[in-house]
């Protein structure tokens, strides 16, 4: 039987689910789900106005929701990267590469028309294996 554990405000992270109907990280069969991620700090506001804030936000702030889940980049092995800009690609990678080098997980990186917060560029969805998994 399958068992889906629903994770909300690891490390304090925003969005508050109790303000949009979401859970965080959703934890089944050995894998970590890990909702959009954006460039939101704890206080709920937008992290800078360039994609290379942004961008370094988004990943700081995955590196925090894996770390509540006992897990870290090495566990990722998909990340579904969403920008709003083709311009903004090189400084994308560019952060990413920092974060993200040795042994990278399979990446899909889309464009797309926006997001419901104008100011924000680029969001992270991921799925990384749970280090936990039978354990638990």
């Amino acid at each position: 039987m399958t068992v889906v554990e629903k994770i909300n405000n690891p490390a304090n992270y925003r969005p508050d689910p109790s303000e949009i109907p979401l859970s965080h990280v959703s934890r089944a069969n050995g894998f970590l789900f890990l909702m959009g991620i954006g460039a939101r700090n704890k206080d709920g506001s937008l992290e800078g106005g360039d994609i290379r804030a942004q961008t370094r936000k988004c990943l700081e702030n995955a590196r925090s929701i894996l770390a509540a889940c006992n897990a870290d980049f090495r566990h990722l092995v998909r990340v579904e990267c969403f920008l709003t800009d083709v311009d903004d690609t090189a400084g994308f990678n560019e952060v990413y590469r920092e974060y993200i080098n040795d042994d990278p997980p399979a990446r899909a990186l889309l464009f797309i028309q926006g997001f419901r917060d104008k100011r924000m560029l680029v969001e992270l969805v991921a799925t990384a294996v749970d280090p936990d998994w039978p354990k638990r």
